[in-house]
């Protein structure tokens, strides 16, 4: 039996960085400054990304082995940075769908023609694999190690894109149970740990993904992507859609999980939203606040973060970690902890420009009722 003591966590309310980003001092420093303006208080960072590169010269025998270390990110500066700012540092892992480790056989998920890989060419391992499991884990002891403050599990489910009546696994368990079994592996290793979760979870069980949210019980963070543009054109449609989905959904996931902290991904990205600007992602923001969340972070595969840090701004940063956990964007601190320099900003961003590729991490890859 796993005992589970939800320890207080400040609240969380930041961005993902990519590994390509995360390596630009430039940019880095950019996204520091919005740290030290009290708009965010936290970053997520590819630690091992989807391709199953690892951008830090990690000591994991196996990663160094079959080629997965390629350091890019200067880590020394990123953790003296977080030392001065008081910043959270959350590494992310993207753990089944990996596809250097799925160039092995012993690993990967295969189809007759050698390994199977999805509808955009990465390759996918195994989590029927113990092994994949090991590695994943030793990654993670070995960030948190070194000075992160959390890890993110992402991608801990099957397949859901490509052919997959052609998918071959080791076994051919139940699929819930078979994710449920690693998330309590992982906290007799890790105790505090995040889980990266499809939105529809929270609403239905998945059963091709083996993701329900019975079994996320337990888990120290819950990291649902909410994202609007993932759920079907006639989920909670109406109104103020954007708020009304991170609402009803934080809030759900609440009740569900009284013992979890729910952090959910805000949507910072135009894909497949009419009218995405600064106003779209404050709404959005507003709906988690209201809902109950303990935090946030705002996703945008490519980086461009203008219009997340407008809305950020038009709240109030330090408003914000006020607001978090009271249940009411509504509600004012005292006019001494205020943003006051942000009172009057326009919702605006410096130059508008519709992303045409998005990184893979973009693409809905997800699941319609």
């Amino acid at each position: 039996m796993i005992l589970t003591v939800l320890i207080a966590l400040s609240p969380i309310y930041g961005v993902y960085l990519n590994r390509f980003r995360a390596s630009q001092r430039r940019y880095l420093d950019s996204i520091f400054i919005r740290v030290e303006e009290g708009l965010i208080n936290g970053l997520i960072i590819d630690i091992k990304d989807d391709h199953g590169i690892i951008p830090y010269p990690s000591q994991v025998e196996l990663a160094q082995q079959i080629g997965a270390v390629r350091p890019s990110i200067d880590l020394d500066h990123l953790l003296k940075r977080k030392g001065e700012l008081g910043m959270f540092l959350v590494g992310r892992i993207s753990v089944f769908r990996d596809d250097i480790l799925s160039r092995f056989d012993e690993y990967a998920v295969l189809d007759t023609a050698g390994r199977w890989r999805d509808n955009v060419g990465i390759g996918w391992v195994d989590p029927y694999n113990k092994k994949v499991w090991e590695y994943n884990l030793a990654i993670a002891q070995e960030i948190l190690e070194l000075g992160f403050d959390l890890v993110f599990f992402d991608y801990v489910r099957f397949p859901s894109d490509g052919d997959l009546s052609r998918c071959q696994y080791s076994a051919d368990r139940d699929r819930f149970q078979t994710i449920r079994s690693f998330i309590d592996y992982a906290r007799r290793r890790i105790k505090r740990f995040g889980l990266c979760v499809f939105g529809y979870s929270i609403w239905r069980p998945l059963y091709r993904e083996g993701q329900r949210l019975e079994d996320f019980k337990g888990v120290y963070i819950l990291a649902p992507m909410l994202y609007p543009s993932h759920f079907a054109r006639d989920f909670q449609a109406g109104e103020d859609r954007p708020y009304q989905i991170y609402y009803r959904s934080v809030q759900r996931a609440k009740d569900s999980l009284p013992n979890t902290l729910i952090i959910p991904f805000i949507q910072g990205f135009d894909y497949l939203v009419d009218d995405f600007d600064a106003d779209y992602i404050r709404r959005e923001i507003e709906g988690v606040i209201d809902g109950g969340g303990d935090g946030f972070f705002i996703w945008n595969a490519a980086g461009d973060y203008d219009d997340a840090f407008a809305a950020l701004a038009n709240i109030g940063g330090r408003r914000i970690a006020f607001l978090i956990g009271r249940g009411s964007h509504r509600e004012e601190p005292d006019h001494q902890s205020r943003d006051r320099d942000y009172r009057q900003v326009r919702i605006r961003s410096r130059y508008r420009r519709r992303i045409q590729i998005y990184r893979r991490h973009d693409i809905p890859s997800d699941i319609l009722p």
